[in-house]
């Protein structure tokens, strides 16, 4: 049965202890099982999306582990270590707080947007508030491949979605489609405040 996925990316920045991670958390929703479908959507993430989030983010962040689980059916998780995959931008980075912020855009009206927040963040990629540079170019880029779906040879396997968690109407965790992901700006996460 098709399943629907929170899929955990989890990073750390140097210097920081070990208890102050970083989370960005990704729905994916399949559209028909392959086997070992976990294991599948781990190597196919982490060799198509974690790429073009290294190429945003500072030196000093390195990303060491996917957690992945299918909301709707608890006997069926994931959680992968693996070498640590460090951020390619160089100089000085910002507070941990400052992110590149993007929008997962709804594909349906009355739902929610979602909202992805990547750090650390290059002081060089930054003037005045808004990305300059080299960095300018690789912001839409990476955006495109957050929105695009996951693939196993010609079928397209997992979509993005954003997903929420069952509610009074719903015993099920949800998911509504995108309609795609843009970069909205530099800014803030409060989560990172500590």
């Amino acid at each position: 049965m098709p399943g629907l996925f929170q899929l955990r990316l989890i990073s750390q920045v140097v210097g920081q202890p070990n208890s102050n991670t970083f989370e960005n958390v990704f729905g994916y929703q399949s559209t028909l099982t392959v086997t070992d479908e976990l294991n599948a959507l781990a190597d196919n993430f982490l060799a198509n999306v974690l790429p073009a989030i290294q190429l945003i983010v500072t030196s000093d962040t390195y990303f060491f582990k996917v957690q992945i689980d299918d909301v709707n059916d608890p006997s069926r998780f994931l959680e992968r270590n693996f070498a640590l995959a460090g951020g390619s931008r160089s100089g000085d980075r910002m507070p941990l707080f400052t992110t590149w912020t993007y929008t997962y855009t709804r594909g349906i009206r009355g739902q929610k947007s979602g909202r992805k927040a990547f750090g650390a963040v290059s002081e060089s990629d930054v003037t005045a508030g808004s990305p300059s540079g080299t960095i300018v170019p690789q912001l839409p880029l990476t955006a495109a491949v957050l929105a695009h779906s996951l693939d196993i040879g010609l079928i397209q396997t997992w979509f993005p979605v954003i997903i929420s968690r069952p509610s009074a109407k719903h015993i099920d965790w949800q998911a509504h489609p995108i309609a795609g992901v843009v970069f909205s700006a530099v800014s803030t996460q409060n989560s990172r405040k500590r």
